[in-house]
This record gives C-alpha cells, structure tokens and sequence, in this order.
C-alpha cells in the first residue's frame, strides 16, 4: 500500500525527487524556516488542545508553559523568531469564540482509500472545528511561518488545504454544505480564506486522482530543477543531475542557501564543544568566547562641545560629526578625550562574543 500526502504530490512536481522520498522513505530533519515551522505547529498543538479542554477558558501563563517546546529542538534554531511567532499565534487564539463545538481536531492523521489500486490518501490538517450543528459549517487551517504574505490567488491554488478538506469530508458522517478553508501567517497576523463545497470538493477528488494516477504510471523520474524544486530539496546532493546543471544560476543559488545554513548548524555544534571542552586552535586562530564592548553615544551637542574644549581641529569636528567611529579616531591624538566623552554622553553594553581571534 503507497501512502500519498499533498507534500508527496507536490514532491512530484520534479518526478526523480519524488521517486527518490517513495522509494526511500526518508525523512530528513527540517533546518532553517522549516524548523521554526515544525516548532511553531508544536506550540499550537499543545495550545489548541489545552484552550479546548479548558472548556475555552486558558490561563495565560500557559504561554511561558509550553513556549519551552522550543528547547527540544536542534540547537540552531531560531529561538528569538520562534518566540515572537508564538506570541502573534496567541494573539489570534486567545480570542475566545461563543459559537458551541460539536467536534475538533489538532494535527489528527486522516486517510481514504483511493479508487486507485493499492493507493491510501492522507494527511494531517493542522487543525479543523466544526461549530454547531455538524451539517452547517467546517474550519479548516493550516499554519504558514512564512516571511513572505501569500496572496489569495496563491492561496486557492495551493492543493494542501484542499486536499485537507477532501480527508475531512470523508471523515464527516454528516457533510456540511461548506468548508471554510483558512491560511493563518501569524508573522504577518494575516488569514488567508476561501470555500469549497460538496462540488467542489467532488471535483477535486477527481483532479488528484489523476494527478495519482499519472505518478504512478511514470517510468522515467528526471530531475526538473527550479527555484521552488530546488531551494529546500532534501536530496540534492543525490540528484543524478547535480554535475551537468552545475552552471544553472538557480542551483547555484541553492547552494549558497544549503551552505549558510550548514554552517549556522556547524557554528551552534562548535559553541556547544567550546562550552564544554574549551576554546579550539587552528592555524594561529583561537576560537572562544571573548568579552566584547560596544558603546552608544548620545547629546551630540554635548560632545561638540567637549572636542571644542580639548582642542581639536574644525577638520575633526566635522568629521565626528559623521559617525561614532569619526568621533573615536579624533579623540586618538588627545590623551583620555574619549573616555570622558563615553563617561558622560555615552552608555557602555557588554556581551559575549564567539568567535575567532589571532592566538598571542
């Protein structure tokens, strides 16, 4: 029995990659925004479920309960923007709805079997409600952490939601005669909303059969690069078409994007080994946490003034006028200028940095 997702049919779009996750199985950690993704929906899971059987009544403690989800993931993922996600998520959720629930569900499997042969369909909408009366009304949502708002157009032609809301349709003894499919961008605290009936979900089931249909009927699996194939492919350095597309700006551009990303993962494995056993050496470098000093300045008047009464040159007053740095290299040539100036218009911050320095 093949199992087959949205994500699947949409993994088909280059067929070889498609072939590659069916025959293989594989499934890969998510880095980057699709790790800020996964913790994001953990987040909603454990909220969404803690808001119901409450009865819809939620502390709102229970925010800084379950933000640490976060902490179970790699450490390379982007706490600070995870954090901010979740609180626009509650923004929304933490606004109560009168209408009774008849029945919910938070990222439950759904699957069918397919009039094809040896073919299961499903998927696991990130979360459908039906409120009142089971023939009236059903909400289906999916979550997008996206940086970039969708437009509405985008929205209708995405499949996902869709193929969702067929999965629901068939769970539901009674159908309702519409389902409200919504795209919720907390980052932009945007939704996305469009209907789907009876019909139209007919009709859709109808489509992805085909599309099924076609996959499995395929013989030949070529790589079809793209920038939307490509970015976030999990096989690429599998691909039998790596070499010969070495010169197509689109795959250089992915590799730019992979590299980054490994070395954000490699430099938060380092800091953990250097927290642990101690700063590392290599070829005359020092890697290691050192203290690091950065100053603001403020009442640029103020420091005019003081530059004025030290003595400095119209030359050297014009130029600090420019920037901190201007101000820093004039005061060089007046012994404890830049002190004074720091000690009574500026405000002196002090963190840790990690990085490499020349060995003394």
């Amino acid at each position: 029995m093949i199992r087959i997702s949205q994500s699947l049919i949409k993994a088909f779009n280059c067929p070889m990659r498609g072939k590659y996750l069916v025959d293989r199985d594989k499934r890969y950690q998510a880095y980057g925004p699709g790790l800020t993704g996964q913790a994001l929906h953990r987040f909603a899971e454990k909220y969404l479920f803690h808001l119901h059987e409450g009865g819809l009544e939620t502390d709102p403690s229970f925010y800084e309960q379950v933000l640490p989800i976060g902490a179970e993931f790699p450490t390379y993922l982007d706490f600070s923007d995870y954090s901010y996600l979740c609180s626009q998520f509650l923004k929304y959720f933490a606004v109560e709805s009168d209408k009774d629930i008849n029945r919910y569900a938070v990222e439950e499997i759904l699957s069918i079997t397919s009039s094809l042969p040896g073919v299961l369909m499903e998927g696991r909408p990130d979360y459908w409600v039906n409120y009142g009366p089971e023939d009236v009304m059903v909400d289906i949502w999916d979550w997008k952490t996206n940086r970039r708002l969708w437009t509405q157009s985008e929205c209708e032609d995405n499949i996902q939601l869709k193929y969702y809301t067929m999965l629901v349709h068939k769970a539901l003894r009674e159908r309702p005669k519409f389902y409200n499919l919504a795209y919720y961008f907390p980052r932009h605290q945007s939704i996305r909303e469009f209907t789907m009936t009876a019909d139209d979900i007919a009709y859709f089931e109808e489509y992805i059969t085909e599309r099924i249909r076609h996959i499995m009927e395929l013989t030949e699996w070529p790589a079809v690069p793209n920038i939307d194939n490509c970015t976030y492919c999990e096989c690429w350095h599998e691909c039998p078409d790596k070499e010969i597309k070495e010169d197509n700006i689109l795959i250089m551009a992915h590799n730019i994007i992979i590299y980054k990303k490994k070395i954000k993962e490699y430099n938060s494995q380092l800091k953990g080994l250097v927290e642990t056993h101690g700063p590392i050496e290599l070829n005359g470098n020092m890697l290691d946490f050192y203290l690091s000093e950065s100053v603001d300045l403020f009442d640029m008047p103020g420091i005019i003034k003081m530059m004025e009464e030290a003595g400095c040159e119209e030359t050297e007053i014009s130029g600090a006028k420019l920037s901190k740095e201007s101000i820093k290299k004039a005061c060089k040539r007046y012994k404890g200028l830049w002190e004074e100036i720091v000690k009574k218009h500026g405000k002196v911050s002090k963190s840790t940095r990690f990085s490499w320095r020349k060995c003394e």
